[in-house]
């Protein structure tokens, strides 16, 4: 029995993560990175691609660790949403 995610098997699910954010460490806000110091760049060069990774992180945590790993998946998926939002927010702000 495969664990599933809205019908999805997890394992599709964490190749479907890895694919996004492997396209967006190549494709990237370059033009809103113009000027940006240290911080924005980091976050603008780095944090959509990392929301992706938490996201399959938490995907194959679930399909190794088996059911004792639900709460660290859960924990793992939910880093995502922060780091999803300082992106967005610093690249709608710039």
């Amino acid at each position: 029995m495969s664990v599933r995610l809205f019908g999805v098997p997890l394992i599709v699910l964490f190749f479907i993560c890895v694919a996004i954010a492997t396209a967006y460490c190549f494709v990237w806000p370059v033009q809103k990175a113009v000027g940006a110091d240290g911080i924005s760049y980091f976050i603008l060069r780095w944090f959509h691609p990392m929301a992706w990774m938490l996201l399959a992180t938490a995907c194959l945590t679930r399909i190794l660790g088996g059911v004792k790993a639900v709460n660290a998946a859960k924990l793992i998926s939910f880093l995502a949403l922060p780091t999803y939002v300082t992106f967005f927010l610093v690249n709608a702000l710039r």
